[in-house]
């Protein structure tokens, strides 16, 4: 069973789920996909970037753009789990679900500790 599934699944077990959620849902996976793939860009290139094509000329720095999807994408996520009124226990299944890694980083204790 997908993620989509999954929280739709304990949607509809806790007679919570809406039309619009299926919407949001998809939004929220798709945000939480760009995230991860910002993430391994950080991690792969680091926070600046060489831009000079020519090997010959000074190195010219500029702010890795992947940085800007990551935290675009962490907001988008947060928005999505506060419209879609998923709780912290709801948090932790959905972090448990998408789960590439078991070590917890940054989005994981955002998604954890952004209750309101």
């Amino acid at each position: 069973m997908n993620l989509k599934n999954s929280i739709k699944k304990q949607f509809e077990e806790q007679g919570c789920l809406m039309p619009i959620d299926d919407t949001l849902l998809d939004e929220l996976i798709f945000n939480i996909e760009l995230c991860n793939k910002a993430k391994e860009e950080i991690r792969t290139f680091g926070i600046v970037k060489n831009i000079t094509k020519d090997p010959r000329k000074d190195p010219f720095f500029q702010k890795n753009r992947a940085l800007d999807v990551y935290n675009l994408s962490l907001k988008n996520i947060v928005v999505l789990c506060r419209t879609l009124n998923i709780s912290k226990e709801g948090k932790k299944m959905l972090l448990e679900l998408a789960a590439k890694k078991p070590t917890l980083d940054s989005l994981d204790s955002i998604l954890m500790d952004n209750d309101e």
